[in-house]
């Protein structure tokens, strides 16, 4: 049976991001604010994937992450994209994350022989805080934004990279790991 899918590195619900998403949530404005334990570092969105080609994709994951051993990236400041005017994107930026554009880009080449598609925009490593709505309460968010946009949020440990499903609800999306493959350099 197909599945929605996606290759992330999980995040999870770190305690320095929990009063950023508290604070967004209480600006009032139109934003779905992402759930503590769905916070990830998306590498790649793949869409619907069949049992079929989830082994192809495992094995891809294995072979972008061939060599690199694990590494630990740092938190630090809130952002948006657009940067500048009605904010879609709330996230919050990684130092260190070099390694994990690497694997970025070598996933990118590996999945591009499976069929599909290349990006059409270059790798940035972020873990989405919210999406917006609307434009409504734009203000506020950006307010939220300036002043958080140095903070240094701690640290996380990159020790995998895993092929997720997501089952979409009105609740919200819940994610399940379908493979995990560890970076052992």
């Amino acid at each position: 049976m197909p599945f929605r899918g996606f290759i992330a590195v999980e995040v999870g619900p770190l305690p320095p991001l929990l009063p950023l998403l508290d604070e967004l949530r209480a600006t009032g404005a139109d934003l779905k604010v992402v759930a503590p334990e769905n916070l990830h570092l998306t590498l790649k969105f793949l869409g619907d994937v069949s049992d079929e080609r989830a082994d192809a994709i495992v094995e891809a994951v294995r072979g972008a992450c061939q060599g690199q051993d694990p590494f630990t990236m740092r938190l630090t400041g809130m952002g948006t994209f657009p940067p500048r005017g009605a904010p879609r994107v709330v996230w919050v930026g990684l130092e260190g994350a070099e390694p994990l554009e690497a694997i970025a880009r070598a996933l990118e080449e590996r999945l591009l022989l499976l069929g599909y598609p290349a990006e059409d925009r270059p790798f940035r490593a972020h873990v989405t805080l919210a999406r917006a709505r609307s434009p409504q309460g734009k203000g506020a968010v950006i307010g939220v934004v300036k002043a958080h946009e140095r903070d240094e949020l701690g640290t996380v440990e990159v020790r995998d990279v895993r092929l997720m499903r997501s089952e979409l609800s009105r609740a919200g999306p819940t994610y399940s790991v379908v493979a995990s493959v560890p970076l052992e350099g």
